[in-house]
């Protein structure tokens, strides 16, 4: 009987060891997820290349309750001022649906509820913040990729396998004529790696 109390003491101590270890796993994995995103956007990253010599930049950083997106967006050489730009759910080289919008698209819908105008510049520079409240569905029909409306979590995750892209339309190019790939970094130090 004095064995078997000893035997449930060790394993008891090993649980709460073995709990231990795996929590502290668990808070250095999540620590460790990456929390800064950049693209570099560029004519020749459209589907099809295009050849204006226009480029942009994509710079975000999550919040560390990783509820919100905080970006910045900009652009220069555009061959007229932006309708719309956007994040969208395809990997490189892939055409793909939106995700969520920066600036611009439909007004009082489903698709783009709460943001501004594109400022109607050729070259120019927006900042905001991406929540839950701007992931657009992409769950039915034709456009079915999974992603519910809200779902913020599914959205980070699309980010950070590599299958989000930024880009942004005019009226000469209304499938988009700058395009760049969001690229995951960790740490906090900033960098041109893209």
């Amino acid at each position: 009987m004095k064995n078997l109390g000893y035997k449930i003491a060790v394993a008891t101590a090993l649980a709460l060891a073995t709990g231990f270890v795996a929590s502290v796993n668990v808070r250095a994995q999540n620590d460790d997820r990456p929390h800064r995103f950049s693209a570099k956007l560029s004519t020749f990253n459209e589907v099809p290349p295009k050849g204006t010599g226009a480029t942009g930049t994509f710079q975000a950083r999550l919040s560390e309750d990783g509820t919100t997106l905080n970006w910045t967006f900009t652009w220069s050489g555009l061959t007229g001022p932006p309708l719309f730009a956007h994040i969208h759910f395809g990997q490189r080289g892939v055409n793909a649906n939106v995700m969520t919008f920066f600036c611009g698209g439909p007004k009082g819908s489903l698709v783009n509820p709460q943001k501004p105008d594109c400022p109607q510049t050729t070259s120019g520079s927006i900042t905001g913040s991406t929540t839950a409240a701007d992931i657009v569905a992409l769950n039915s029909g034709t456009t079915d990729q999974g992603l519910d409306a809200n779902d913020f979590a599914t959205f980070l995750r699309a980010i950070r396998s590599g299958d989000g892209y930024c880009n942004m339309h005019t009226t000469r190019f209304p499938g988009g004529e700058i395009r760049g790939q969001i690229a995951v970094h960790r740490g906090d130090v900033d960098d041109d790696e893209n």
